[in-house]
């Protein structure tokens, strides 16, 4: 991502994303040329780096598949989850459309009928978040679920998660010390993402 963004702007990594405002693919870069150059990025400036990360990744995943594992245990639980009577699976993420999904496709996991959320949607990780939620809704046909969990791996996946007050489980090492963590999804069974 930073060397697609280096290669197209000439803009080096932040040292830090503690500041920015929107931690998304689409959020980090418009934030990276605000502070580097002191004005908006370019239509034709995004849609570069856009293109040449998502060439970066294909080109990386097809040449190296194994590059962009799974974590350990992640696609058989998925693939529990998805069969589990009244549990309906939604993913959301701060990545591009495309990217995202031809990294989790390599990865093992099947989302051909899964309902997804990305940054193409929006910049904000929380309206993406809420856009996932309303478009499984939309698919369950129901107003409202019972329960809502909310799986991820970074800090930043928490503070959204607490604000729109659905229930966190936390994963790997960025997020140790969280309530509901894990270190991985070996021997993790369905019921610990299901609460009442």
């Amino acid at each position: 991502y930073y060397k697609a963004i280096k290669d197209v702007l000439e803009i080096e990594r932040p040292e830090s994303l503690i500041n920015f405002t929107h931690i998304s693919d689409p959020g980090i870069l418009v934030e990276m040329v605000m502070n580097s150059f002191d004005r908006e990025i370019t239509p034709k400036e995004f849609s570069a780096v856009r293109d040449h990360f998502s060439d970066m990744v294909m080109e990386k995943l097809m040449a190296e598949p194994e590059a962009s594992p799974a974590i350990a245990g992640a696609v058989e639980l998925f693939n529990q989850l998805k069969e589990t009577e009244n549990v309906m699976v939604a993913i959301a993420t701060g990545g591009w459309g495309p990217t995202a999904a031809f990294k989790l496709a390599t990865a093992g996991f099947d989302i051909e009928r899964i309902v997804i959320a990305t940054s193409d949607d929006d910049f904000d990780r929380k309206e993406i978040m809420k856009l996932s939620h309303e478009r499984a809704l939309k698919r369950a046909n129901l107003e409202e679920f019972k329960n809502i969990t909310y799986v991820g791996d970074r800090p930043w996946d928490q503070e959204a998660t607490e604000a729109l007050g659905w229930r966190f489980v936390g994963v790997g090492e960025h997020t140790k010390g969280t309530k509901n963590w894990i270190a991985d999804y070996t021997g993790v069974g369905v019921d610990h993402f299901i609460c009442d």
